[in-house]
């Protein structure tokens, strides 16, 4: 692991899980579909592929989930944090309230340790209302 990874890895805040799910990706004015995401977590993604952009480009993510009853259809706004030679690293900067309770809710199925990304995202609510987790 290179220090750089090393790096990105301790600022991570949420839990990742690897997922076998593709997206479509708006990027200026050029359109990607069947994106391959490497890997997932409530802040954001990375996607395989060969892109020309630049870290704090913007962009939108559909990802499109259909199951026997229902389909679910989001649309995430993210930034380009990370450009590798194999892929993009985005930070979701806009979501409904919907997409995230989703996101949370495949996040905690696919983790190694549910219980732990579920502490992250307790903390993350007590910290963004400002309440100290550790007093409730």
């Amino acid at each position: 692991m290179s220090v750089e990874e090393k790096d990105y890895k301790q600022e991570r805040r949420f839990t990742r899980v690897g997922l076998s799910r593709t997206v479509s990706l708006f990027l200026g004015e050029d359109f990607y579909e069947q994106i391959q995401i490497r890997n997932l977590s409530v802040g954001g993604l990375f996607v395989e592929g060969d892109y020309s952009c630049k870290s704090g480009d913007l962009c939108e993510v559909e990802l499109q989930e259909t199951g026997s009853s229902c389909s679910l259809f989001l649309k995430l706004g993210a930034v380009v944090r990370r450009v590798e030679k194999d892929g993009l690293a985005l930070q979701f900067n806009d979501m409904s309230n919907d997409s995230f309770m989703f996101l949370q809710t495949v996040v905690l199925y696919s983790a190694e340790d549910p219980r732990s990304a579920a502490k992250e995202f307790l903390d993350d609510f007590f910290r963004s209302s400002g309440i100290e987790s550790d007093s409730v």
